[in-house]
């Protein structure tokens, strides 16, 4: 992969084949999943039980669920409720030392929902969705930081931002639409419904009480009804089409991303007619991506004014509009809701059902698994308790063995979430070039445990700018750097890329020899701007080594000697630029914290160069082991103009000799 690789990830395959691939499952057995016993054989499958009111109901216990697949009942083992919800950190907690935001762990980023807003613009009559459009942004403003949200336009090219946290963008963009659509202008006055029953069907008797209403004593009128009602259908059937195809290239993108997703489906209508074959597609793809389809309906006014006669058909057209939206919401779990006055209250009662679900394990027997899939219905024994569960199950699946590296591994950058099967930490060193204005990164991972260490490994990068925009791309297979530490050993790797100066996220993954796979996302901030003459590289810490030349950029740095090196380089035009300047280093328990050791450290170089070097040795002998951060102040004169800091371990602490 290459800087001309694909240019959008995700949700992208509105316009390209499905980008959205699978990261596997933990190693560990995450938060939703269940364990059982060995020698059960056991299908998981998930469900969402609400009240009347739509409110989830989250106490039931596996003795409360009904199972029957293919009609026989099936011991249900274990119902375990997961909530999607980020959890709230308590009023008054101390707040994380952010020491880490230099390196980055898959074992500490928190996973939120993964919501897509698909707007149906075509089949929105212009303005008709600006109230509720307004109620959307508002509701992706309101959730949780960790949630995720894509926001799409159907058809494409239109509005398009992929899976995001940012949710400030997506409100903007959301509150900007409202619908595209225009009403078809007749020369006769034909409703859907009549126009579906002439066309299609061939209801004579209705089509003569249509040319009587319409026509003159034109002999031409009775077969202008007919060619009239056929563009209607026609129409009908061409917009519904393109929202429905819209709708399939989503789910299919989401079929393989891991954990559950919703997709809220804004439209003003989809007509299918009696053919609910057409949403057999959707039925699959949400199954096979364990999505639930929520449909927003804008309806459009019973009476247009915009019209010189009244539609001749208004509830039955309606009906035909909302029909297809019903069925589509049924069969991918969901629901539908038809939007009233106050859009603001759907969308409460829209998070609350995507709040969490419940997973079942559910006991199968070998015959279960002779078929690809067979029909399931679960039931609570609760009054006044509904069950939105799939109407199949699936027991065949794609072995993932089949795939190959760059595939899975493509799999991992594309997708929203970070995979935590094989432990992943990243740090970055960035170092501005002053002769061609890039900046040199090296990307050093941390790959794998002493438990489940390989030797080589496959990362793969994909670098995004702040408009979610991939800007470049790269894949390697490397060697691990042997790195001895008291009482382990460590293996890490690096990856050099270049890049303009600028901040972007970074989304490294790995696969190691046994086919274990991780990924982690990092923020770059690569040579951020100064408002001095002078410019900086990455601030190194390392154990106490005979070289200067030995200092290596590693995740974090590991202390055994007691004494630690900092270093870093100060990058100027002109040589006058280091006068006055002055470097300082102390090592402190957090970034502020008070100084437990401190040194000033000299600029070495020549006039020749437009470069300095500044390194500090500290003794750290008298710290006891544990976590710490060595800290930069650069000064020019009594001014400061760059702090910065990097993470280190004191492992065994001894005073120096």
């Amino acid at each position: 992969m290459g800087r001309s690789a694909i240019a959008r990830f995700g949700l992208a395959t509105l316009v390209a084949p499905a980008l959205l691939l699978p990261p596997v499952a933990a190693a560990q057995p995450p938060e939703g999943q269940l364990t059982f016993r060995s020698g059960v054989d056991v299908i998981e499958i998930d469900v969402n039980v609400i009240d009347r009111d739509g409110r989830p109901i989250t106490d039931l216990a596996a003795s409360d669920f009904r199972v029957r697949i293919d009609g026989e009942d099936r011991r249900v083992m274990q119902a375990q409720y997961v909530s999607l919800r980020s959890v709230a950190q308590p009023a008054g907690a101390a707040v994380p030392r952010s020491r880490n935001v230099l390196y980055t762990s898959n074992a500490a980023q928190q996973r939120g929902r993964l919501i897509v807003l698909a707007v149906d613009e075509e089949n929105i009559l212009t303005g008709e969705g600006r109230h509720l459009m307004r109620a959307a942004a508002e509701f992706v403003d309101a959730l949780s930081p960790a949630d995720q949200v894509a926001l799409i336009a159907i058809p494409q090219p239109g509005i398009y931002i992929d899976f995001t946290t940012d949710h400030d963008r997506v409100r903007r963009e959301t509150a900007l639409m409202a619908g595209l659509g225009e009403p078809a202008r007749r020369a006769l006055n034909i409703g859907l419904h009549e126009a579906f029953r002439i066309a299609v069907y061939g209801d004579r008797d209705l089509e003569d009480e249509v040319i009587d209403r319409v026509c003159d004593e034109s002999p031409a009128c009775a077969f202008q009804v007919r060619n009239e009602s056929m563009q209607i259908v026609q129409e009908a059937k061409f917009h519904s089409t393109n929202a429905r195809r819209g709708i399939e290239s989503i789910l299919r993108a989401l079929r393989d991303v891991e954990g559950p997703k919703h997709v809220v489906w804004v439209s003003g209508g989809l007509v299918i007619d009696q053919n609910a074959a057409l949403l057999r597609e959707i039925e699959d793809l949400a199954a096979a991506s364990r999505t639930t389809l929520f449909v927003m309906m804008v309806d459009e006014p019973l009476t247009d004014v915009s019209q010189p006669l009244p539609a001749p058909s208004p509830r039955q057209d309606r009906y035909m509009r909302e029909r297809g939206l019903s069925a589509a919401a049924a069969v991918a779990r969901g629901e539908l809701f038809r939007v009233t006055a106050n859009p603001r209250r759907i969308f409460e009662r829209l998070e609350a059902q995507i709040s969490g679900y419940y997973l079942l394990g559910v006991e199968v027997g070998p015959e279960d698994r002779d078929e690809d899939r067979r029909r399931i219905r679960v039931s609570v024994e609760r009054d006044r308790a509904r069950v939105r569960a799939r109407r199949e199950v699936r027991f065949i699946e794609e072995p993932e063995e089949e795939r190959s590296v760059d595939e899975r591994l493509l799999a991992m950058l594309r997708s929203p979430v970070a995979t935590t099967e094989l432990p992943l930490r990243v740090a970055t060193y960035a170092f501005p070039d002053p002769d061609d204005g890039l900046v040199r990164v090296s990307v050093a991972a941390e790959v794998g445990s002493d438990a489940n260490y390989v030797e080589d490994v496959t990362l793969g990068f994909a670098l995004r700018d702040p408009d979610g925009r991939v800007v470049l791309t790269g894949r390697r297979r490397v060697s691990a750097t042997l790195a001895e530490r008291p009482g382990s050993i460590g293996y890490e790797y690096t990856l050099p890329i270049t890049v303009p100066r600028g901040r972007y996220s970074l989304r490294v993954a790995a696969i190691d020899g046994f086919g274990r796979r991780g990924s982690v996302d990092h923020l770059l901030l690569a040579g951020q701007a100064s408002d001095t003459p002078l410019a900086f590289g990455p601030l190194q810490v390392a154990d106490q080594r005979p070289s200067l030349d030995n200092l290596l950029e590693v995740v974090e740095p590991e202390v055994s000697s007691g004494r630690v090196i900092a270093s870093l380089e100060v990058y100027a035009e002109s040589s006058w630029a280091f006068e006055r300047t002055s470097v300082h280093v102390d090592v402190a328990g957090d970034e502020s914290g008070p100084a437990r050791a401190y040194a000033t450290a000299a600029l070495l170089g020549t006039d020749d160069t437009p470069w300095r070097s500044a390194a500090a040795d500290l003794s750290v002998g008298h710290l006891p082991p544990g976590q710490y951060v060595a800290r930069v102040r650069v000064m020019r004169d009594a001014d400061e103009v760059a702090r910065m800091h990097r993470p280190f371990r004191i492992t065994v602490a001894r005073q120096a000799p």
